[in-house]
């Protein structure tokens, strides 16, 4: 989730890892394992052809899909994660 809270964290692992979005966009389910670090989860997005501007907008969803959750949320360690994953700049 942090990935696609953060596009620019996004972006610089693709720099960093010199990892290549695919040409072939894949609409199939991409399943990630518990313990995925952010360069596999960017491997694996990639791997689908999902490129910086599309997780933009994921994360325009993603940003008001945990704002209206934790607004309803009464279980407060579920909301202390929703909000570090709000604030993260």
């Amino acid at each position: 989730m942090i990935l696609v809270v953060c596009i620019r964290e996004y972006d610089w692992i693709l720099v960093c890892e010199e990892i290549c979005v695919s040409d072939t966009p894949s609409w199939g389910l991409i399943e990630f394992s518990d313990n995925l670090s952010d360069v596999e989860c960017a491997r694996h997005l990639t791997m689908g052809g999902v490129t910086s501007d599309e997780l933009a907008n994921a994360n325009q969803y993603a940003f008001s899909w945990l704002q209206t959750t934790q607004e309803h949320k009464k279980d407060v360690q579920m909301c202390i994660a929703i909000n570090q994953l709000l604030d993260i700049p």
